[in-house]
């Protein structure tokens, strides 16, 4: 059972209500090691009306690519990379020159950087890092630090593997 590798997702909404970010693997592609960012533009209840709004959203891991083959060019948002150091190059995602329409949903997909330090080899997309967005900063912790929403199958899969731990685990005992 500790071999049976299950998709997880989690999901952050920002305390104003106007931002809520979802990062979950991509399964049904049958590309490896891609993972998906969706980002909601919401419209919380709140007096003003709100109609568009601007974002900025700061990756807090350099093997994390968005400027890949997957995700189109957009009036609404671009990639760009903040540099921390001459070391430390974190990708960012932020509104162009138009606001983004609120309900506006964005569907990101990340990829793994080529390092040419590893032999080409690909870094994983996935491990402890942060988002930072609106001020505030959530930590994503492999992949993320809530509740792991299991597939149907790694479902079965555990409740097989727990009766077969409790059956044949049992021990006898001596009188």
């Amino acid at each position: 059972m500790l071999f049976i590798d299950c998709t997880v997702q989690a999901s952050v909404t920002t305390s104003n209500g106007y931002y809520t970010i979802d990062f979950y693997e991509d399964t049904l592609s049958g590309i490896e090691n891609r993972w998906i960012f969706d980002l909601n533009v919401n419209d919380p209840d709140v007096p003003g009306d709100v109609e568009e709004l601007f974002f900025d959203v700061m990756f807090f891991n350099p093997a994390i690519n968005f400027s890949n083959s997957y995700n189109p060019d957009s009036p609404y948002y671009e990639f760009s990379i903040y540099a921390q150091s001459t070391s430390q190059l974190f990708p960012v995602i932020s509104s162009d020159q138009l606001a983004t329409p609120v309900g506006t949903t964005y569907l990101f997909y990340a990829t793994p950087l080529l390092t040419e330090i590893l032999d080409d080899e690909l870094q994983p997309v996935m491990g402890s890092f942060g988002i930072r967005l609106e001020n505030e900063t959530f930590m994503f912790n492999g992949p993320v630090n809530f509740v792991a929403v299991p597939e149907p199958a790694c479902g079965l899969f555990f409740i097989f593997g727990a009766w077969f731990l409790r059956r044949f685990s049992r021990v006898k005992r001596m009188r």
